[in-house]
C-alpha cells in the first residue's frame, strides 16, 4: 500500500502534479491540523483543496467559513468538516443522518442537490434540506435525479406552509421541482410554490410558460406531505410516463380537502398522463386557460390514474374531476361545484360514488353535474347532484351509473340520456328539477329499477326519438305530467318515434 508522497512521487514519474493531487489521500493531521472536531483547521482544509487534493481521510475538522463545506462536492474519503454543530463528511454518507440548510449553509435547494451529486446515501442515513422561513426567488428547477433520492427529505415549514415561499420565474416551461431518470424524492412538505411570470389574469397565460409545480417523469417517484400550496403555475402536480406522485391527505371525520392545494392553475390542478397521482383530500380551484379552453381541477389521460378520494375542486373553467382516453379517476366522497362539469368522462372512467359518510356532492356547474360520453364511463352511487344546470347526462355512448343517487333542483332534467348515452341503476330519485325527472331521446337509454320522479316541472319520466326507458317499480306525484309514452305502451305517438317507457 502507497503510504506517502515520497513513495508516490518516486514511483508515478508520470504523473503530473494535478493527477497526483487528485489521487493521493491526504491525512490532514501529518499537515498540522488537530482533526478533534473543535480546533479550527479552515486554513488546513482550504490549502489542500486549493493545491488539488480530492482525497480526505482521518479526522473531524472544524470549519467557520461554509463555502468550504460547498468545496465537499469535489471530494471523498473518510474525514469529516464540523460546521455549527453538524459533520459533512468529504465522501460518501454511510449510516449518517445529515442535515443540509437553506439558506444559511446552503445557498438552495438546487445547490444542496449539485452537492450530494457525487456522494452515495448508504446503510442506515438519511439526507435533510432543510429550508428556513422566508421568500425564495428561483429562475431555474430544482432537478432531482439522485440515485438514492428516496433517502433525501426536503422539508419547510412543515406547521404553516405559508411561511416558506418559493416564487418561481416560470416563463420558458419551468417546473420548480421536476424528478427524473426513474429516480425518487423521499419527502416533499411544507412550502409554498408561486409562479411569477406565467399567470397573467384569470385564466390568461403568457405563452411558453407551462412547467410545473412538482413533475414527475419516465418511472420516477415523490413522496409529498400535505402541507403544500401550488398556485399560478401551469400544471400543479403533474405526473406522466409511468412516474408516480403521492401526496395522500387524512380526512377528518366528514371533511373534505385540507390536502396539498392548487389555485390558479392552467390546463389541470392535479394531471396523470400514463402516470399515477394519490392525492386524496386535495384541493382544485380557479384552474383555466380561457383562449385554449382548459381548466381541470384533476385529470388522468392516456391510461393514467388518479386517486383523489375526499378531494375539492370548485370554480374551474372545464370540469372538477375529468378523465378522458382510457384514464381513470378514483374520486369517492368528493365535492364538485361551480365548475362547467362537475364530473367529466370522455372516453375515460370516473368512479365518484359516495364513501360510507362521505358523500359525493356535485352542485351549482354550469352545464352537467355529470357527464359521460364517448365511450366514458361514470359510477355515481349514493351521490347527490343538486342545482346544476342539467343533473346527469350520458351521450355518445357515455354509461352512467346512478344506483341510488339524487338528481334534484336542476335547471333542466335530472337524468338525461341521449344521443345513445345509456344511464342504469336502481332506486334513482329525480325532484323538483325544472323540466323532466328522467329524460331519454334521439336514441338514448335509461334503465332504472325503483326509480322515483316528484316534483318535476314536465314530466316524471320523458322518452323521444327512438329512445327507452325501462323502469320496473318506478314511481312518483306532483310532476306536471307523470310519463310519454304512457306507461308499458309501445305505441308509436306523434314525435316519439318508437320510444316507449316500459315496467318490466
Amino acid at each position: 500500500m502507497i503510504t506517502n508522497e515520497n513513495t508516490i512521487a518516486e514511483t508515478n514519474n508520470t504523473l503530473n502534479e494535478s493527477q497526483f493531487n487528485e489521487t493521493y489521500a491526504v491525512d490532514l493531521k501529518l499537515k498540522g491540523a488537530k482533526g478533534d472536531g473543535i480546533s479550527d483547521d479552515s486554513k488546513y482544509v482550504s490549502d489542500e483543496l486549493n493545491k488539488g487534493y480530492r482525497i480526505f481521510n482521518g479526522g473531524i475538522y472544524a470549519v467557520f467559513d461554509r463555502t468550504i463545506i460547498h468545496s465537499l462536492k469535489f471530494t471523498s474519503g473518510n474525514a469529516y468538516l464540523m460546521y455549527e454543530g453538524n459533520k459533512y463528511p468529504f465522501g460518501n454518507i454511510v449510516n449518517q443522518h445529515i442535515e443540509l440548510n437553506v439558506p444559511s449553509v446552503f445557498y438552495n435547494i438546487q445547490h444542496c442537490f449539485e452537492w450530494l451529486d457525487g456522494k452515495r446515501i448508504i446503510g442506515d442515513s438519511s439526507v435533510t434540506i432543510k429550508i428556513a422561513d422566508g421568500v425564495y426567488q428561483q429562475s431555474w428547477v430544482n432537478t432531482v435525479n439522485h440515485v438514492d433520492g428516496n433517502n433525501i427529505y426536503i422539508r419547510g415549514n412543515e406547521a404553516d406552509r405559508s411561511k416558506c415561499i418559493i416564487e418561481v420565474d416560470n416563463l420558458n416551461n419551468r417546473d420548480c421541482f421536476l424528478i427524473s431518470n426513474k429516480c425518487s424524492l423521499g419527502w416533499l412538505n411544507g412550502i409554498t410554490i408561486k409562479g411569477m411570470k406565467g399567470w397573467l389574469s384569470e385564466g390568461t397565460w403568457a405563452t411558453q410558460c407551462y412547467g410545473s409545480g412538482i413533475r414527475a417523469i419516465d418511472g420516477s417517484s415523490i413522496v409529498c406531505g400535505t402541507e403544500i400550496e401550488i398556485d399560478k403555475m401551469y400544471y400543479g402536480m403533474r405526473s406522466m410516463h409511468g412516474a408516480t406522485i403521492s401526496a395522500i391527505g387524512k380526512s377528518a371525520d366528514n371533511i373534505k380537502g385540507g390536502g396539498v392545494r392548487v389555485t390558479n392553475a392552467g390546463d389541470v390542478g392535479f394531471h396523470a398522463h400514463a402516470a399515477t397521482i394519490y392525492c386524496n383530500c386535495a384541493e382544485a380551484s380557479n384552474v383555466g386557460h380561457k383562449t385554449e379552453g382548459l381548466g381541470f381541477g384533476f385529470c388522468a389521460e392516456a391510461g393514467g390514474y388518479i386517486v383523489c378520494e375526499y378531494a375539492c375542486a370548485t370554480n374551474n373553467i372545464k370540469a372538477g374531476f375529468y378523465a378522458l382516453s382510457q384514464g381513470t379517476v378514483w374520486a369517492h366522497g368528493v365535492n364538485s361545484s361551480n365548475n362547467l362539469y362537475g364530473v367529466l368522462a370522455w372516453g375515460g372512467t370516473v368512479e365518484c360514488n359516495s364513501l360510507g359518510k362521505y358523500q359525493t356532492i356535485l352542485n351549482n356547474n354550469l352545464i352537467a353535474g355529470i357527464r359521460a360520453t364517448y365511450g366514458g364511463l361514470v359510477g355515481a352511487n349514493s351521490a347527490k347532484v343538486i342545482s346544476n344546470t342539467m343533473g346527469i347526462l350520458a351521450d355518445e355512448n357515455g354509461i352512467i351509473d346512478v344506483t341510488a343517487m339524487q338528481s334534484n333542483d336542476n335547471a333542466q332534467h335530472g337524468f338525461s340520456a341521449i344521443s345513445g348515452g345509456y344511464i342504469t341503476g336502481n332506486s334513482a330519485v329525480s325532484e323538483r328539477n325544472n323540466i323532466n325527472g328522467f329524460n331519454a331521446e334521439d336514441g338514448g337509454i335509461i334503465k332504472s329499477i325503483d326509480s322515483s320522479a316528484n316534483d318535476n316541472g314536465s314530466y316524471g319520466y320523458f322518452a323521444k326519438n327512438h329512445s327507452k326507458i325501462f323502469c320496473k317499480g318506478f314511481g312518483g306525484m306532483r310532476n306536471t305530467l307523470f310519463c310519454s309514452p304512457l306507461q308499458n305502451s309501445i305505441t308509436e305517438l306523434a314525435g316519439n318515434n318508437s320510444s316507449f317507457i316500459i315496467d318490466v
